[in-house]
């Protein structure tokens, strides 16, 4: 935000305030860094905040210089002039959109277009890298979903087209069916608390084990829902 905004906020936005915000979202794509990179500094956006606020004969304003990246001199030059202290001092739009016309059909202009085309270049990985995370992250929960219906409903949920796991996995509800006959059945071990005293704790733990996995074995050929 403009210093002017910060100080007389009941100004409201202006063209030169926008323009100031122009200067700063311009430093972050030339550099391809935050404007205020705040890591490993000892201030937070409140000092930040302060600091345009109080302006003075050096403010504080986002660094457009990079190690790893040629700036076209004449571009760092407009920048600055977007981001002056004075809004009077600020170009308009018309003037920026000259300067920015002349730096691409200048001897600068293989250069310029190199830099936005690698801009664009590494934005387009890092997005499609991030939709393929992503769809991976999304793959891998759908298949969780489903071994999780699977092993909560009986065989025929998954029959027709899988109607009613798809139903429920999309949160629906399922419209109760009728049958004209069932079977419902029950059953017990007999005589287990009589065999449970006559064995060790893993010996009983052992028979219910493989009396279960039988089981599931046979409710799983035979489509019963338990």
């Amino acid at each position: 935000m403009a210093p002017e905004l910060l100080n007389s906020p009941q100004h409201g936005p202006s063209k030169s305030s926008d323009i100031y915000s122009f200067a700063i979202v311009a430093s972050e794509v030339i550099r391809r860094t935050p404007a205020w990179d705040l890591y490993g500094e000892e201030k937070d956006i409140e000092d930040v905040i302060a600091a345009i606020k109080r302006g003075g004969p050096t403010p504080l304003q986002p660094s457009l210089l990079s190690e790893t990246i040629t700036i076209p001199a004449e571009l760092v030059s407009l920048v600055r002039n977007c981001w002056r202290e004075n809004p009077i001092n600020r170009p308009t739009t018309d003037f920026i959109c000259e300067e920015l016309q002349m730096l691409l059909s200048t001897a600068s202009h293989s250069n310029l277009m190199d830099h936005v085309f690698s801009i664009m270049e590494e934005y387009t990985w890092t997005l499609e890298q991030e939709i393929s995370d992503r769809t991976k992250e999304l793959t891998e929960q759908k298949k969780k979903a489903d071994l999780l219906l699977s092993k909560m409903l009986p065989r025929w949920a998954f029959l027709n087209g899988g109607e009613v796991a798809e139903r429920l996995k999309m949160g629906q509800s399922v419209d109760p069916e009728g049958f004209d006959s069932v079977t419902v059945f029950f059953s017990d071990v007999v005589k287990f608390t009589i065999l449970a005293a006559k064995c060790t704790p893993f010996q009983v733990v052992g028979l219910l084990n493989e009396l279960y996995s039988s089981f599931d074995t046979l409710i799983e050929q035979h489509g019963v829902y338990k």
